[in-house]
């Protein structure tokens, strides 16, 4: 999904700003996921942009984290065992700031195998825990 962002750039005018956050993500198993954003947009926007501070869940350790490196667009690299809303501030090059959000998507992968709530509770080692705590 994209974003349009109506910014206020440092001599007071309004700018209509595309820039976005993307991601990618690979399930590593028992509900476990290795993910990835960055930042996308228009090159122009792009070459502006100074760094990126990424907001996560407060449930992550260090949940604020600023990423200033160029190379594949500000990405951080993270894992966990959930979607969540991330929030982002872009700094530019004229200290000008852009808010950004996007709802981490993580899938399981089609070709694993589907469990009832009863196979769950019996076979899948979280669905275990949950039945060893009655």
């Amino acid at each position: 999904m994209s974003q349009l962002i109506l910014s206020v750039s440092s001599f007071g005018r309004f700018e209509l700003m595309a820039l976005k956050i993307a991601q990618d993500y690979k399930y590593l198993g028992d509900d476990y996921w290795h993910w990835s954003v960055w930042i996308e947009g228009p090159a122009r926007e792009l070459n502006q942009v100074k760094s990126v501070t990424y907001n996560l869940h407060p449930s992550f350790r260090n949940p604020v984290r600023r990423i200033d490196s160029r190379q594949d667009n500000l990405r951080l690299e993270s894992a966990g065992w959930g979607a969540v809303t991330l929030y982002a501030t872009t700094l530019d090059k004229d200290d000008s700031t852009q808010r950004l959000q996007h709802d981490l998507v993580l899938r399981y992968p089609a070709s694993m195998p589907k469990l009832s709530p009863v196979q769950y509770l019996e076979e899948h080692p979280y669905g275990k825990a949950v039945r060893n705590k009655k």
